[in-house]
């Protein structure tokens, strides 16, 4: 067998060589550049891919979000039809025992032990039919009336209506306007009804007394809310247990002895009935935040300007 020899690439000329590394540098830069290249591409895809997947993430929340509310608008649409029945049928006796209870009352002496026990016949009615009432207004289809409204008026408002029981409770209130421009266009005797309720409940969570902080912001349009004014309500009460803050805005749910359950329904509907949102964070102990969020025209009213 012949035997094979490698020749020296000095053999075919020294030119030749040189020529011959040139190319392979170049060759070597090619590939170089290529990679480097390779490389940039697939950190860009890498963070393409981490946005996508984060974008992902998003949506499934907000989706598993709108199917829980579409899931709880379609309870309370039933119980809202079950519940008007029933109280049309309550209230049409509840009058007559009012009416009865309170012509007897007129013809018991106060000194007789049997005017207390009649008064508090009349007090049950009246407790009753504001139940109802407040019933009947849930399972109503309120139409807001929206205007063009000072929103910070309507925070004081709100202050001067609650103040009695402010006192009572010894709770210090504090209000914050972060925003020099307050006009939306919203109802404002709901948005009263909301801030009032709000702001009274978190009285009562405070009875040995404590701080109450509103506080009133802008914020820009987001993806998944337009332009909308934020108002938060902040205590520092006895707090909301982590099992009972997933029920706070259902109908009839309520911690209180005295409560019908129905004022945060209430709110929550007049909330979203101006296209807006409410929020709750608490912690046992600790106090509670309810975040409001008021678009700045409602849903329909056009294009802000």
């Amino acid at each position: 067998m012949e035997e094979k020899r490698i020749i020296p690439s000095e053999q075919f000329g020294g030119q030749a060589g040189a020529e011959e590394s040139v190319v392979q540098l170049e060759y070597l830069n090619e590939l170089s550049g290529a990679f480097k290249a390779f490389s940039k591409g697939a950190d860009k895809m890498k963070q393409m891919y981490t946005k996508l997947e984060k974008r992902v993430v998003y949506l499934t929340d907000e989706l598993d979000k709108k199917n829980r509310e579409l899931e709880r608008a379609h309870r309370l649409a039933a119980l809202g039809e079950l519940a008007a029945g029933v109280a049309h049928e309550i209230r049409n006796p509840l009058c007559g025992i009012e009416l009865s209870a309170t012509l007897l009352q007129r013809e018991i002496q106060p000194a007789d032990g049997r005017h207390e026990l009649v008064e508090n016949i009349v007090e049950g009615v009246r407790r009753l039919d504001t139940i109802v009432s407040n019933l009947l207004t849930f399972t109503r289809d309120q139409k807001i009336q929206p205007c063009a409204c000072e929103l910070s008026q309507v925070i004081r408002e709100t202050i001067q209506a609650v103040e009695f029981k402010r006192q009572k409770h010894n709770v210090r209130l504090q209000c914050r306007v972060l925003c020099g421009h307050t006009v939306l266009k919203a109802d404002a005797d709901q948005l009263r009804q909301v801030f009032v309720n709000l702001s009274l409940n978190a009285i009562e969570a405070m009875p040995a007394g404590g701080a109450l902080t509103i506080v009133v912001r802008r914020q820009e349009r987001r993806e998944s809310m337009p332009a909308c004014f934020v108002v938060s309500f902040t205590d520092t009460g006895e707090g909301i247990s982590a099992a009972h803050v997933e029920r706070v805005f259902d109908p009839f749910f309520t911690t209180k002895e005295q409560g019908t359950g129905l004022g945060l329904s209430i709110s929550h509907r007049i909330v979203e009935n101006h296209g807006g949102r409410m929020r709750v964070f608490s912690r046992k102990g600790k106090g509670t935040t309810f975040w409001v969020y008021v678009p700045v025209r409602p849903q329909g009213a056009g294009k802000e300007r």
